[in-house]
């Protein structure tokens, strides 16, 4: 699978933003 550099980047911060939530629910839900 080969990508553009745009849709790697689209790829990466689709990841990411994924990765950021579960980290912001795992907080969230340690605080309550």
């Amino acid at each position: 699978m080969k990508l553009t550099k745009q849709e790697q980047a689209v790829v990466i911060g689709t990841f990411i933003s994924m990765l950021g939530q579960d980290l912001a629910n795992e907080c969230i839900d340690k605080k309550n």
